[in-house]
């Protein structure tokens, strides 16, 4: 596969993603193949938005890691595109497009989720 978007329920600043349960532990669905899918695709683009619920998609450290952030080259959110500082040459393209490329520790920062992540731990 070339290019593979797939979705989130969190992704961490390491870039490795959970699909399969919430931020409260609950399980919310299933993998589907999601680390399959990713690790065959010569780019991977996870899509979420920054906040779902009130609830924070970027955090420090997933719930459930299913998808190993060395598998995931580029995070799209409704504040900016994060690229896996493996893959620079992605963002260099991405930038010299004009798109609005951020870090993803700066997502992180971005999010208003600090009571959550406060309620987590």
């Amino acid at each position: 596969m070339d290019i593979v978007i797939l979705s989130a329920l969190e992704i961490d600043t390491d870039f490795n993603v959970n699909v399969l349960t919430g931020s409260d532990g609950v399980m919310r669905g299933a993998s589907g193949g999601h680390c399959d899918v990713a690790a065959a695709a010569n780019l991977t683009i996870v899509v979420a938005p920054l906040i779902r619920s009130r609830i924070p998609t970027v955090v420090r450290h997933v719930t459930t890691r299913v998808t190993p952030g060395e598998s995931i080259d580029v995070l799209v959110t409704d504040h900016g595109i994060a690229v896996n500082p493996a893959r620079p040459e992605v963002k260099e393209r991405l930038t010299a497009a004009g798109l609005p490329v951020v870090d993803i520790e700066a997502l992180y920062q971005t999010s208003p989720g600090d009571f959550w992540r406060a309620q987590a731990y």
